[in-house]
């Protein structure tokens, strides 16, 4: 692998040294170029270190930064002088006038300024545009399971309460909570059951408020989606300890986010599209915490004009879409995208 590398950094040094003859002061390379001119293997990591430590032209900007860090997306643009400055490789972040990811450390509302906006909410269209378009589409899920729970947010009826638990499943499956080892896939639809009399509680009745101003700054607020994480955990725990499982199944972030998104809208899904989508931008942290909810309220209330005039627009298809719900498409239509595109790339 080694030797590999050093083969691939010969390669790019020589492309860089005949730019540098021909007169060009910069050069932009893109790591899946390079494997296709090479005829190499899934080897992205390879590509990548050779990229970053070209002899004679260490200086250079991180114009594509992939969420892993290591793919075929990569694209560096080199300085072919040595007075170019040396550039530190950041978590990328989109900029105003700018298509690709740019490197722009950090997530403080300075640098929110920066965020090309109108790029990101484009993703959250894109994303429900397919709603439109395709009749029945798995994104409607969504739609039927928190339209349900809303209708029916102070339900006692056990038969509405039968419904919400199917509409619960029928949305988590659609989003691929019941796939492979997942615990679901082994359950019935009731096995909700708790969970829902839990949220139908009017302790967490604040978690539908859609006025992002009020609840950006609202600790309570915060802590009580924190509060139902532990509890819909230890519900799920509870249910699926049996012989095969003396202490229980633990519940992903993933499936939790799912289910108060689903329910509440409160906050986005932290599956592997929405992270991956999120950490490639920096503006919060992809982990599931307080400190990333928080900063995704304020991000919105930062960009409260733009954000609520997206909203609205997709809310005229009959659905009142909350506030995370955008956020959330915003985020995974750029993971998924990204995703896909290293797909086609190292298909080629």
């Amino acid at each position: 692998m080694a030797n590999q590398t050093e083969e691939i950094r010969r390669y790019i040094f020589r492309i860089l040294q005949q730019a540098k003859e021909d007169g060009y002061t910069t050069k932009d390379i893109r790591a899946g170029d390079i494997k296709k001119e090479m005829g190499l293997g899934n080897i992205p990591k390879s590509i990548c270190d050779a990229m970053r430590s070209i002899p004679c032209f260490s200086k250079y900007d991180v114009l594509v930064t992939p969420p892993s860090g290591n793919s075929t997306t990569l694209k560096l643009r080199y300085y072919l002088n040595e007075a170019a400055p040396t550039q530190p490789e950041h978590s990328a972040i989109f900029t105003k006038g700018r298509a690709d990811y740019q490197t722009v450390a950090g997530h403080r509302p300075k640098q929110w300024e920066q965020v090309d906006i109108a790029f990101l909410l484009n993703n959250a269209l894109a994303f429900h545009d397919k709603l439109t378009k395709i009749e029945n589409h798995r994104y409607r899920s969504w739609e039927h399971c928190y339209s349900f729970f809303t209708r029916h947010k102070s339900a006692a009826d056990d038969e509405i309460i039968d419904l919400m638990c199917l509409h619960l499943s029928n949305y988590l499956a659609s989003w691929g909570m019941f796939r492979g080892a997942a615990f679901l896939l082994q359950k019935d639809y009731k096995v909700h059951l708790e969970v829902v009399h839990l949220m139908l509680n009017e302790r967490f009745h604040i978690l539908r408020s859609k006025n992002i101003r009020e609840i950006a700054h609202n600790d309570e607020c915060i802590n009580r989606i924190f509060e139902l994480n532990q509890k819909i955990s230890e519900i799920y725990r509870r249910k699926t300890t049996d012989f095969e499982n003396e202490n229980g199944r633990n519940s992903s972030d993933t499936l939790i986010t799912k289910i108060l998104l689903g329910v509440f809208g409160c906050v986005p899904a932290y599956d592997r599209y929405f992270k991956n989508g999120l950490r490639s931008t920096g503006i919060a942290s992809a982990q599931f915490s307080k400190r990333s909810v928080a900063g995704l309220l304020q991000f919105y209330e930062h960009y409260y004009d733009d954000f609520e005039a997206v909203r609205l627009k997709i809310s005229e298809y009959g659905v009142e879409y909350p506030p995370m719900k955008i956020i959330d498409m915003c985020f995974w239509q750029i993971g998924f995208d990204s995703d896909t595109q290293e797909i086609e790339i190292e298909q080629e």
